[in-house]
């Protein structure tokens, strides 16, 4: 069974990651830094990097914890290596929509090119495997 607490861990260990990888692949600011720079800052993103990895990190923690607890009360099976996996895989998918739906074509404005649509859909599929990861091997804490 998954707990909050390895979910937290799970969410903010794979917030991380991804962050991580975006600097390393140099993909520019965060889509958090646009909406922090459009509505408190003064609209470049560039100057809310760090603004927006922290709102990364909040919320990639806040959807580790939501995983785990939506998993446990719909009983999903997350006590193998395989289904902690494919489900935070699936949830990973599911922010992913939201992202997209809800941040980006709501806040941020626009549909994002073909390159955006990957890098997003990339760095959603880090954090569900790290998150599935950590959930199932902190499933014994």
């Amino acid at each position: 069974m998954a707990s909050v607490l390895g979910g937290l861990f799970g969410g903010l260990l794979g917030a991380a990651v991804t962050a991580a990888a975006m600097r390393a692949a140099d993909v520019g600011p965060a889509p958090s830094a646009t909406v922090w720079a459009m509505y408190f800052g003064d609209g470049d993103p560039g100057h809310y990097e760090e603004q927006g990895m922290v709102v990364h990190a909040i919320y990639g923690t806040i959807a580790g914890a939501v995983f785990a607890s939506l998993a446990g009360a719909l009983s999903l099976a997350l006590g193998t290596l395989g289904g902690a996996l494919l489900w935070a895989v699936v949830w990973a998918a599911v922010l992913a929509v939201i992202a997209l739906g809800f941040w980006q074509l709501v806040f941020v404005g626009g549909m994002p090119d073909a390159r955006e649509l990957a890098e997003l859909g990339g760095v959603h599929l880090v954090y569900g495997i790290v998150l599935g990861l950590v959930v199932f091997l902190a499933s014994g804490l």
